[in-house]
């Protein structure tokens, strides 16, 4: 008898300790999740030529979020991102579908160790850091300002329209319903050589256009999409001449 009742004790503290155990592991994970973080699980995924869509659940409630195309996610699995650009009515032509509402998001990771550290993703600016500066010498044509000149006076540039004449380094097509490009001329500010432009215009990296659009400061798309200066809703005109 005694042996069953020191078997019996055995069992529940067994039991007990790994109960503790486990609401021990719940609570350190609730606890130190990053603020901002979303944990979800990825219920269907549905990819494109461009983006990976992920319909995932979170607190008992369902969404659709994209991601630049990824082929190694697994439906069933838990997921983290933090921030997301909301896009309500989004159609995928390549899918023939609306999303009533859909949030793009830069990444998923599988630790919410990692969506920390994306929370902390650099604004770009036109420094070094997003862009390698290219050795060019694109002068500005008549009614038209250079690169330098956009950053040495932004202030003075903030919501106007101004025409700019670069080369395109760097082209994304079809990001948050827009094309995006990034321009240099050659000419620099303190360090600051490169313009990232959003057009409905299709281009191709390598051309040297001009740009005309409005410019805007500290614009905050969501995402980790920050800009320091960014001209937007651009019309682009072939360039005639360097």
């Amino acid at each position: 008898m005694k042996i069953k009742h020191h078997f019996l004790a055995l069992l529940i503290g067994l039991a007990f300790t790994a109960f503790a155990c486990n609401m021990g592991t719940t609570r350190v994970t609730e606890e130190t999740l990053p603020p901002g973080t979303h944990k979800v699980v990825v219920d269907d995924i549905l990819h494109t030529s461009t983006y990976t869509y992920l319909n995932v659940e979170e607190k008992g409630t369902a969404f659709w979020i994209a991601i630049p195309k990824r082929e190694d996610l697994q439906k069933g699995k838990t997921y983290y991102y933090s921030g997301g650009y909301e896009m309500p009515n989004f159609q995928s032509k390549e899918l023939d579908r609306t999303f009533e509402t859909l949030y793009l998001v830069q990444e998923v990771t599988e630790t919410p160790e990692k969506t920390g550290d994306i929370m902390q993703t650099p604004r770009e600016s036109g420094k070094r850091t997003p862009m390698q500066e290219e050795a060019l010498n694109i002068k500005p044509g008549a009614g038209e300002i250079s690169i330098a000149d956009l950053y040495s006076q932004k202030a003075s540039y903030a919501g106007k329209t101004v025409k700019i004449r670069g080369k395109i380094v760097k082209y994304n097509a079809g990001i948050m319903g827009k094309n995006w490009a990034h321009i240099q001329d050659g000419s620099k500010f303190e360090n600051y050589y490169d313009l990232t432009v959003t057009t409905m215009d299709n281009l191709n990296p390598g051309e040297v256009v001009v740009f005309e659009g409005v410019i805007s400061l500290d614009k905050d798309f969501g995402a980790g999409y920050t800009y320091e200066v960014i001209m937007e809703d651009a019309k682009a005109t072939p360039s005639t001449s360097l």
